[in-house]
């Protein structure tokens, strides 16, 4: 009886590791999001706390997160318009935009953000690890953009740009001193709260740098060239805006 109990708890086991290892797809998405939700919420308390938002600002912040995801949804459904992991835009759909923005003639801007030191973290935390904390850096750059729900037209545009990079599409913005306003926000959401690493007690500072230039009836690739010249500089620095 004894031996058969055994085997009985031992089959168990395996059947139960089975089941973790198993998981669907879906399933895995879903925890991914529930723990990036659960870390930026975390950042928006310690931020909080430390005075660098408000209380009022912070529920702003999280009421218009839910809009924005709701508008992202909607959009999903229209077409296959998002990243997988970050639910930014796709790469592919930027310069189509930038196309479209400079047929219409009216001014925007572009930035680029690149998180500092962040082969690292892939390198000390392996690569899902990485992942986790784009995403949760995905959260915060978001959470500093226009949602456009008072005009369309001013609705900001994310795209993850490849790896830990986003591209921004800002409508409307025409002077330096409005970009450089957007570029420190998203700078200060970074580095004003650790981010966690998952399934570990680890927290870890992480900054980010950024350039930017404002279309002034330059060619798409020239415009390109432009702010990817300003993220150079800033990336001299780290945690750095440069526009």
């Amino acid at each position: 009886m004894a031996l058969d109990n055994g085997a009985g708890l031992e089959n168990t086991q395996g059947k139960e590791q089975l089941t973790v290892e198993r998981r669907s797809p879906e399933r895995l998405r879903r925890e991914l999001y529930l723990r990036t939700q659960q870390d930026w919420l975390s950042s928006l308390d310690t931020r909080a706390e430390n005075g660098t938002i408000g209380k009022e600002e912070k529920n702003r912040i999280i009421a218009l997160a839910f809009l924005k995801r709701e508008r992202k949804i909607e959009e999903a459904n229209k077409k296959n318009a998002l990243d997988g992991l970050t639910g930014l835009y796709r790469q592919e759909h930027l310069r189509p935009e930038i196309e479209k923005r400079i047929k219409l003639g009216q001014p925007f801007a572009l930035l680029f953000t690149d998180l500092d030191h962040f082969r690292e973290i892939n390198k000390e935390y392996g690569q899902p690890a990485g992942d986790e904390v784009i995403v949760q850096a995905a959260l915060r750059i978001t959470e500093q953009l226009r949602g456009g729900y008072e005009d369309a037209k001013s609705e900001d545009i994310p795209f993850r740009n490849g790896g830990d990079e986003t591209a921004i599409i800002l409508p409307g913005i025409d002077s330096i001193e409005s970009l450089r306003l957007v570029a420190d926000k998203i700078r200060v959401s970074m580095e004003s709260a650790p981010f966690h690493i998952p399934f570990s007690s680890k927290q870890i500072p992480l900054t980010v740098s950024i350039g930017g230039s404002i279309w002034k009836g330059e060619t798409m690739e020239e415009l390109l060239d432009k702010a990817g010249q300003q993220l150079i500089e800033a990336k001299k620095g780290r945690n750095n805006t440069h526009v």
